[in-house]
């Protein structure tokens, strides 16, 4: 089916508007290799540029994804939203590109890390908090008390762990806290939250741990290969000389109205505002829980304190999981291709890894609906939606998100303009890992 929006490519001087120089000397750094292509959503190539190598966050889609696809409208868009805003790569591009952005996060990490890259900073003072905190930090090791700083966190987040294995020893775990105690004592928050970010993005490497598919693995021989005190301070002071060394190249390019919002996009969508431009990439159906993926930033920087705090946050989150119970009461009215895909899925529940996936599938593709309906009441009438969306397979059963999506955005005012092959992904381990499922684009506009 071909795109109604692929007519005619805007150049990036046009979709800028006379774009500054310090703007086009950021987006060279990547769109040489992207010229003439489809948009690129894997984020492999760009994880080495300025903004983006603050934090390895392995779903985001790179830069050049959104510049390309921003280039293939009829017009350039003047406010743009992300109700999925990851890693912040919609919104800090379209800040380069001169378009306004609204985003919306549900990871409070994550949020951080995205307003983080959109705020405007003092260079030379925020180098001077992150000396001061470095330099207190070092000097005040030892003199709070661990139990305060990680409560409710997994038995196995700090030595002793469970007797057997421990993501943090203690003496990196004092300078976490050391460092985190410091940092809450810097007066400007803008400053406070880019050093918790800076913290953050070295967690894993201080750890004994490294992120592995839909979780985390312990290292190998990680118990004779300890961090120390030294490798944790040399790591965050590295974090910030290279979030300082972007923003002091790049920081001082026009910044446009760039909002972040917190929580929940089935909710907060309402509260957006008029947009003409949609664009973004929601969790695929493929049961990863973005929680747990990304809790070790979460309890180790705070923003987790107990149990409920994980369950209240999940719940929070598109239902693309199976870590809470999905209730059996599904939507009457579920499009033929889902309703197909569903009693496909039925039918093998018992050779299924988790007997709940059924039902999650179909709870996925309602929390998309409502973020949709949501999008359709602020969406401008000459506007559009795209959408960076990835199937998934269970036992054989292929769950074909672009053809689902085509049968469910009529009802709901879309017109579906078409779906785009990007790229094939790997299927799971237990799938044979062969590169089988697709990502696509998948264009709507108002009907």
């Amino acid at each position: 089916m071909t795109v109604l929006y692929a007519v005619g490519k805007l150049s990036v001087m046009t979709c800028s508007s006379a774009l500054d120089s310090i703007s086009k000397s950021y987006l060279d750094c990547w769109l040489e290799d992207c010229e003439n292509s489809l948009p690129s959503t894997s984020n492999q190539s760009a994880l080495s540029i300025p903004y983006q190598r603050w934090f390895k966050f392995k779903e985001a889609f790179a830069p050049s994804f959104v510049v390309e696809t921003i280039k293939r409208l009829p017009k350039k868009p003047a406010r743009c939203l992300d109700p999925f805003g990851g890693s912040g790569t919609t919104a800090l591009t379209c800040q380069f590109l001169g378009i306004e952005s609204a985003t919306i996060e549900t990871n409070p990490f994550l949020a951080d890390l995205i307003k983080s890259k959109v705020t405007r900073y003092d260079v030379n003072e925020l180098r001077y908090s992150s000396l001061i905190v470095s330099r207190r930090a070092k000097r005040n090791i030892g003199i709070n008390t661990l139990e305060n700083y990680f409560p409710g966190a997994p038995q196995t987040f700090v030595q002793p762990g469970d007797g057997k294995r421990w993501i943090f020893n203690q003496e990196v775990a004092q300078a976490l806290v050391a460092l985190r105690a410091e940092i809450n004592e810097i007066a400007n928050t803008n400053h406070r939250r880019f050093l918790r970010v800076m913290l953050g993005s070295k967690l894993v490497e201080i750890s004994n741990v490294v992120v592995n598919g839909k979780g985390r693995r312990y290292r190998r021989s990680w118990a004779e290969k300890s961090q120390t005190v030294v490798d944790v301070f040399r790591a965050f002071d590295e974090s910030c000389k290279t979030g300082l060394t972007d923003l002091e190249v790049f920081g001082r390019r026009p910044h446009v109205k760039s909002r972040v919002f917190r929580g929940d996009a089935r909710q907060l969508i309402k509260s957006v505002g008029s947009v003409d431009l949609v664009l973004t990439s929601p969790p695929y159906p493929n049961s990863f829980d973005y929680t747990d993926i990304y809790n070790l930033e979460l309890w180790a920087l705070g923003y987790l304190t107990s149990r409920s705090d994980n369950r209240s946050l999940r719940e929070k989150t598109i239902r693309s999981h199976v870590q809470i119970a999905h209730e059996k009461q599904l939507n009457e009215s579920l499009p033929p291709a889902l309703r197909t895909t569903y009693r496909a899925l039925v039918k093998r529940r018992s050779n299924l890894w988790n007997y709940r996936i059924p039902e999650m599938v179909c709870h996925y593709f309602e929390d998309i609906r409502k973020v949709l309906t949501g999008c359709r009441e602020i969406l401008r009438e000459d506007g559009c939606i795209v959408m960076a969306v990835g199937n998934s397979r269970y036992c054989g059963v292929l769950i074909d998100v672009p053809k689902i999506l085509s049968e469910m955005v009529g009802p709901l005012g879309f017109q579906f303009l078409g779906r785009e092959s990007v790229r094939s992904m790997r299927s799971s381990a237990q799938q044979g890992g062969r590169r089988v499922l697709d990502e696509s684009l998948v264009w709507l506009r108002h009907k």
